[in-house]
């Protein structure tokens, strides 16, 4: 003892003051159980997370005190040696991946003064010789690794264990070292060691503390590194720790709290209260648990509390710990109202507590034995008035002068039984009384918004709290945040939204971006500054040559005076109706015929909110759009626009990888989709043939059918001495570079009135940007050219832009320079297609067809700005074009040759006998989505629709120009007892017949006049015939011929064109007339009419048909002025062709008898299933139920799955659907409960 003391090293001051005696330091020498430790990383540790985590992982028996020392130092204080050596013997320790250096304080220590270096690890050696393993070799191997401390050859060779086990303890300012060479039986090997529960360390250098990328070895270097010195392969298991609340971490001493004495004062009270509990009922308390193992009601019935010798409820003065901690909490957080629920006391008690926790002012409501029990409390100055209370409420009014006015409070605790869920939800919504001012809910609701919410037990489907229509505003903003547009049905998706939201973000945040010079920053405003320079730039307006040789061929189209090409209702000559004052009727419209979910702009609305709340906003926005657009008034202010930016691809850099998406205001989307709604009713006139993008009545598929057939004619001209070429362009930042003065230039070419031209001009000139770069706003920049690709304008603006190029392929055809092809001997010449800005140039494979090509591209750019980007342009030839020809074409464009182009708007181009292979990208499609979506988030009603919405609609589009597969389940319709999925095959059938349907009411497009010159130029569609060497497009076409004979009818005209005895005309009625031809000498419906007087000849009627089919002649109407026969859709009451109709008569002509025998029996049922208002999950469980789809023994013995059919539950039946449901004790025990 006394050299102890000497030992200490004190000058003569601090003798002075440690004058004590020999007795008391032996005493404070057995009681300290001390370590000091630190966290091996630069980070900043959590000091309250990290105390219950290590608590929890140590599990003291006597508790364990941790206190922050600073300079990254902690302090453990344990109570009891058992604890501190299990702890020691349990090293190393992590928290959040990072290593606790620990060190055991020796008497006299300093703390902040010990080196903390070393840490011990048990660590593997692996690939010891066989005969080698000893504990000499272990202990050689440790002292090379560091200090060896143990050798493990307990269970040596036990579980195919084949490596050596030592504990040692290491530097940790060292690298770990990763293998050793020993020499055995002559010959050099290397043995490998593996680290238990190694930490965070670096690839790099291989310290422990840190990783590569804050290596600061690495740095120095000044370069990147391919391959790194020390990998994953040193960690042999790794270990986590439970973030929790620990009942083994003690406080510190009441003595040592500072605040308020009369804090400390309760707080020492409750300390005394519960010691003493404790010490006289520590039987009942677990010290290694921390709970009672005997259970609540041994302690009940034995503790007694001093207060007028009464019983105290173990739910709450029996757990003075909680006391404690609820007080102290109170005391930190101070707040001016407290809501207490499950207090399980009685009112005076509750009341007492209540002072005890200095609130003067509460309710409190009795319990029901030892259930419930509320309490409101709040301070002296907070003006509260009752309204009214029950055992599951309070309800308050709060007068508050913070606010200046009133708002609601309502404590609520709804009961955990499910028998009272009901009445419990019923009796908040009846507490609404309809006040303007705010109501503020709070407390115990017993139920989770989202399955991740449940900790512990049986996992448990979600469940939505049914408060008011919170909660399905929350999914709306979550299903608007991850822009899914296809889940509108089935049950709710919350959590699944919550995972695409996440992804969307993650996927979307830009990291670091790289300079014009090569320098990649990874600064926020850094990048800012990079992407505002960058639309600068593109959005600069450069100096353009004159135009117009490009404008001579652009005719004038609109009009001043009547026109009959346009659409009904728009009969005024064209400038005229441009120029008409706008009415709240075309702002409407313009309203709801917008996206309601699409990103919304700098406002922060989306259109949704306009279209939901039109009722209240639709004055104001009304005024504004009115005042715009018919008096003139300024709108800048609504016309800036975000630029986002959407990676192409993953971990990007640059910013051409990037593809920019304007988010314009929906104040200004809702005027320009206005006055685009008026200019599309004038857009055809102006707009070339070959241009189907955005057009009425032309749509994406006539340019894929068109080009298909003609690289079919390319692909089997084998003969003639001149080969033909298609061009396939790829325009560079098409929208981006168009000039507006160009824009300008053609629209005054085409006739427009010079007060809409400015109309147009005003909504894409006076425009301002900003970039957004993760969520944050960069500078203003204003451009001098660019359209807005979420402008409503931008697409028949971008169309005007391309009649440049369609006005000089016209002028080098007319003019002889530039052949085209035909597709047929007699069909038209085709010298381009376009489709927006994808674009496909015909000529003749020659060295002269290359150089006019070259010539038009260059005329348009310098006229236009337009630029092609021909490195990632394609050429394909004719087969018969000569090798040198091809070269010569190739040099001259600067194209890459093909000589099988593969896509065209998303669609093969050539599809030959290996179509599997052309039609895998629908396969990849829907793998893509169904691993992109995440489906394991979805249950049976979600993936449903989501088969429906997505999978079904990936080939849809592909179905319509090709013949498809057929999938051959569950495709009926619902009534009919099936899930309602497509039956592709006939879906596909219905699609083609769609185009079909074009040929005929449609002969003048650019498709019908190709398609009848090759292959019915002596017919029509319906009696064409299928051809020699036909394209696989038209095949497929051609096959949907009789749907349409199917479901094609008549509206009568003149009545000239229409077979009494073949045709369909008669509304309802199908005639059987082969028996009636040859006796009648009626042949067509014009001999039923009589044409002076526009009236049927009753007694000619009456005469062949019978009484009924006579009838529904007669009711026919005739106009008074007999117009032509018109050939109608009889599946649709307005005459037009429906897919959804034709696929509905398909389904019909197909259905087997036995299916309508089914009908007849289960419609009824099955309609009244899938009406129910329920999740889509208990429908569909129902629908398996109904067809014995449930995998019950029954189902899986004849599947030869189960072995036994004997219920599990009652093991006195098979277990069958009707067993299940209906005859099974257990179930019938449920129906019971559930009193049904």
């Amino acid at each position: 003892m006394e050299n102890g003391l000497a030992g200490l090293s004190l000058d003569e001051e601090e003798d002075a003051v440690l004058q004590i005696q020999a007795k008391q330091v032996e005493e404070r020498r057995e009681e300290t159980f001390r370590l000091v430790g630190c966290f091996l990383t630069a980070s900043v540790i959590n000091f309250s997370t990290m105390k219950n985590t290590m608590a929890n992982l140590w599990n003291p028996v006597r508790g364990v005190n941790i206190r922050d020392l600073g300079e990254k130092r902690y302090l453990f204080q344990f109570y009891h040696r058992m604890d501190l050596e299990r702890v020691l013997k349990g090293c190393p320790w992590t928290f959040n991946n990072h290593l606790l250096v620990l060190h055991v304080i020796q008497w006299g220590e300093d703390p902040l003064r010990i080196p903390l270096i070393k840490a011990s690890f048990w660590i593997q050696i692996h690939d010891i010789p066989t005969g080698f393993y000893s504990e000499n070799l272990a202990i050689q191997l440790g002292n090379f690794l560091g200090e060896f401390m143990e050798y493990d050859g307990s269970s040596l060779g036990k579980e195919n264990r084949n490596y050596m086990r030592i504990r040692v303890k290491i530097d940790v300012r060292r690298p770990l070292k990763k293998r050793k060479q020993i020499l055995c039986y002559g010959r050099l090997s290397y043995v490998k060691f593996r680290y238990e529960r190694l930490s965070l360390f670096c690839f790099f250098c291989g310290r422990l503390g840190h990783n590569d990328l804050f290596c600061d070895a690495k740095m120095l270097l000044g370069m990147e590194v391919a391959e790194m010195g020390w990998d994953l392969s040193l960690r042999a298991q790794s270990r986590r720790a439970v973030t929790t609340s620990s009942v083994w971490l003690r406080e510190e001493e009441i003595g040592q709290t500072r605040g308020n004495t009369e804090d400390k004062t309760i707080i020492e009270d409750d300390a005394r209260v519960g010691n003493s509990q404790m010490a006289k009922h520590g039987k009942f308390i677990d010290p290694v648990l921390g709970f009672n193992l005997e259970g609540r009601k041994a302690w009940e019935k034995q503790l007694e509390i001093g207060e007028g010798g009464e019983k105290a409820s173990a739910g709450w003065r029996g757990r003075m710990l909680e006391v404690r901690r609820l007080r102290y909490m109170l005391r930190l957080q101070n707040p001016q109202m407290v809501f207490f629920m499950e207090m399980k006391i009685c009112r005076s008690r509750m009341e007492r507590i209540r002072h005890r926790c200095r609130y003067v002012n509460g309710i409190e409501v009795d319990p029901e034995g030892t259930r419930r029990g509320l309490c409101l409390a709040w301070k002296q100055g907070v003006n509260v008035t009752l309204h009214q209370f029950s055992k599951r409420h309070i309800n308050v009014v709060i007068d508050d002068d913070e606010v200046k006015g009133k708002w609601r409070f309502t404590g609520f605790y709804r009961s955990p039984y499910e028998r009272d869920k009901n009445n419990s939800w019923e009796e908040l919504r009846s507490l609404y009384t309809g006040e303007r001012f705010s109501w503020f809910v709070c407390g115990d609701f017993n139920e989770i918004m989202y399955g991740f919410e449940k900790k512990g037990r049986v996992p448990r489907d979600e469940r939505r709290m049914e408060l008011n229509l919170e909660i399905d505003k929350d999914e709306r903003y979550w299903e608007q945040r991850t822009r899914i547009n296809w889940l509108r049905y089935g049950d709710k998706n919350t959590a699944f939204f919550h995972s695409q939201a996440s992804s969307r973000r993650r996927k979307n945040m830009i990291q670091k971006m790289q300079s014009d010079n090569g320098q990649v920053t990874e600064n926020i405003q850094d990048i800012k500054n990079i992407a505002r320079a960058y639309f600068r730039n593109l959005f600069g307006t450069e100096e353009r040559e004159c135009c117009n040789y490009l404008l001579s061929k652009i005719k004038r189209c609109i009009t001043e005076e009547d026109n009959q090409f346009l659409m009904a209702p728009y009969t005024k000559e064209d400038n005229q109706f441009l120029m008409a004052p706008y009415t709240k009727e075309e702002i409407r419209e313009a309203t709801f015929g917008m996206g309601p979910t699409k990103a919304s702009g700098e406002d922060g609305f989306l259109v949704i909110f306009y279209q939901q709340c039109w009722h209240i906003v639709k004055d104001e926005v009304n005024s504004f759009c009115l005042q715009v657009l018919n008096k003139g008034r300024d709108f800048k202010q609504v016309n800036s626009t975000h630029i986002v930016l959407i990676p192409k691809i993953a971990n990007l850099t640059n910013m051409k990888q990037f593809r920019p998406i304007s988010l314009c205001n929906v104040i200004y989307k809702i005027m320009a989709k206005a006055i685009a709604n008026r200019l599309r009713g004038v857009i055809k006139k102006c707009i070339d043939a070959a241009q189907s993008a955005f057009v009425p009545g032309r749509l994406i598929t006539d340019n894929i059918l068109l080009a298909y057939e003609i690289l079919h004619t390319l692909k089997q001209k084998r003969m003639g001495r001149k080969g033909f070429m298609a061009v396939k362009l790829d325009m560079s930042k098409a929208y981006d570079r168009v000039e507006w003065n160009f824009v300008k230039e053609i629209m005054i070419r085409m006739g427009f009135a010079n007060g809409w031209i400015e109309t147009i001009l005003e909504c894409i000139i006076f425009i301002s940007y900003s970039v957004v770069i993760n969520g944050f706003k960069g500078e203003n920049f204003w451009p001098s050219r660019d359209l807005r690709q979420g402008d409503p304008l931008s697409p028949f603006l971008f169309l005007m832009c391309g009649e440049g190029l369609s006005s000089l392929m016209r002028l080098a055809m007319s003019e002889g320079s530039l052949k085209g092809v035909k597709a047929s001997r007699s069909g038209p010449k085709i010298s381009h297609l376009l489709f927006a800005d994808d674009c496909i140039l015909f000529s003749d494979a020659s060295s002269r067809g290359a150089i006019v090509l070259k010539e038009i591209l260059k005329k348009y750019r310098s006229s236009s700005e337009q630029s092609v980007n021909f490195d990632k342009s394609t050429v394909f030839f004719s087969t018969n074009t000569l090798e040198i020809e091809r070269n010569l074409v190739i040099n001259i464009l600067g194209v890459r040759s093909s000589n099988n182009p593969k896509r065209y708007l998303g669609l093969p181009n050539m599809v030959g006998r290996k179509k599997k292979e052309s039609f895998q990208i629908l396969k990849d499609k829907m793998k893509q989505r169904i691993d992109h979506w995440s489906t394991r988030h979805l249950s049976q009603g979600r993936k449903e629709i989501f088969i429906k919405s997505i999978l079904q609609a990936i080939p849809t589009y592909m179905m319509a120009c090709i013949h498809w597969c057929e999938w051959r389940k569950l495709y009926d319709l619902k009534e009919n007892g099936s899930l309602g999925f497509r039956n592709m095959c006939q879906f596909n059938t219905a699609l083609l017949a769609k185009q079909g349907w074009r040929l005929i009411v449609y002969p003048d497009s650019l498709l019908a006049r190709v398609l009848k010159a090759k292959y019915f130029p002596n017919s029509d569609f319906l009696n064409a015939q299928l051809g020699n060497l036909p394209s696989l497009t038209w095949r497929s076409i051609w096959a949907a011929k009789g749907l349409l004979r199917s479901g094609m009818g008549w509206r009568v005209g003149r009545g000239t064109e229409i077979s009494v005895w073949d045709d369909h005309w008669i509304p309802g009625k199908e005639i059987n007339g082969w028996e009636h031809q040859t006796e009648n000498e009626v042949k067509l419906v014009a001999d039923l009419i009589d044409a002076e007087n526009n009236e049927w000849k009753t007694e000619l009627v009456e005469r062949p048909f019978t009484a009924d089919i006579a009838e529904k002649v007669l009711q026919i109407p005739l106009a008074k002025n007999l117009g032509a026969d018109i050939q109608i859709w009889r599946g649709e009451l307005s005459g037009d062709f429906l897919v959804r109709s034709a696929y509905k008569i398909l389904q019909n002509a197909r259905m087997d008898p036995n299916d309508l025998l089914l009908q007849t029996d289960t419609k009824k049922f099955y309609k009244k299933l899938w009406n129910l208002k329920l999740p889509s999950k208990l429908l569909i469980t129902v629908w398996r139920a109904s067809w014995n789809y449930l995998p019950t023994l029954v189902n899986l013995r004849s599947k030869r799955i189960a072995t036994s059919m004997v219920c599990p539950r009652c093991g006195s039946g098979e277990e069958d659907i009707g067993h299940v449901f209906r005859f099974c004790p257990a179930t019938k025990e449920i129906w019971h409960l559930l009193k049904l």
